[in-house]
């Protein structure tokens, strides 16, 4: 996400403004404010998932201590509410990635909440794919509670990001500080292997993204027995028969790495579920 890809209004603090007058305000600097961004779905003028959205969102104020207004009541009927005023206001009618900040100064106390919108006709389209990526043994992803802090975890992404236009791919499979495989660039990685899902747990440093409990769900709806594992290996992506990767622009299949190549037939699956979703 970034300013140009912003829709021209935004909401802050129960007020819609242009963009023009609220981007000035933002300030990402973590040695004068504390904050953190965050991201959710919708399709028309709903939320998509809206119960895992909400239970995700309240997890998250809980973990960091923020009364939020926008967030007040358990329910959830004013984030539903000005969130749907706000696409309204935009004329955004179909898919878009919604972004949630959340600012708070260290001078003044002051909490500013904000929603923006990023249009996406495309959040759940099937070309998604991975056409090339790489395992990123250069930096490692430490395993200690303040990588949670939404500052570091953005410096570390710039990091991957810079390594991945270095190395011209499309995506880089992070590992923690144990060498073990944590999540990617993208999102949080799945392999799918015999009707097996593999995936990191918690406990491997993986950042838990929206898709990540969505997507788990729907593997169990199709059958699929999930496994959490907190020590992945590299050596466990030659035994996938597919790699599937969910984040914050959408659910992606990986081609393949070096000489593996992989089927795309769970995620396709996994896409048909989610558009249902959208028309019920």
């Amino acid at each position: 996400m970034n300013e140009m890809e912003v829709s021209e209004l935004i909401w802050h603090n129960g007020n819609i403004s242009p963009k023009e007058k609220i981007f000035p305000l933002f300030d990402f600097n973590f040695l004068l404010s504390n904050y953190f961004l965050e991201y959710f779905f919708t399709a028309g003028t709903e939320i998509l998932f809206f119960n895992e959205t909400l239970l995700y969102f309240h997890s998250l104020l809980n973990d960091f201590h923020i009364d939020s207004v926008l967030f007040a009541d358990e329910a959830g009927e004013t984030f539903k509410n000005e969130t749907r005023r706000l696409l309204i206001r935009n004329k955004c009618y179909k898919t878009t990635r919604c972004y949630i900040l959340f600012s708070r100064s260290f001078e003044t106390g002051i909490l500013n909440e904000y929603i923006l919108l990023v249009a996406d006709n495309k959040l759940f389209g099937i070309e998604k794919i991975i056409k090339k990526t790489f395992v990123c043994s250069r930096f490692l992803k430490p395993l200690n509670e303040v990588m949670n802090l939404s500052p570091l975890k953005s410096e570390f992404k710039k990091i991957i990001r810079s390594e991945i236009n270095n190395e011209h791919v499309d995506d880089c499979i992070i590992l923690n500080q144990n060498h073990f495989i944590t999540e990617t660039y993208l999102g949080n990685l799945f392999l799918i292997e015999q009707g097996v899902v593999y995936t990191p747990s918690l406990s491997s440093g993986c950042t838990p993204l929206l898709l990540r409990n969505i997507v788990i769900s729907l593997f169990r709806q199709l059958n699929l027995q999930v496994s959490e594992k907190d020590d992945l290996q590299v050596e466990n992506l030659f035994n996938a028969d597919e790699v599937v990767v969910a984040g914050e622009t959408g659910i992606y299949s990986l081609r393949g790495i070096e000489y593996k190549r992989y089927f795309d037939n769970i995620r396709k699956t996994l896409i048909s579920k989610i558009i249902e979703q959208q028309r019920d």
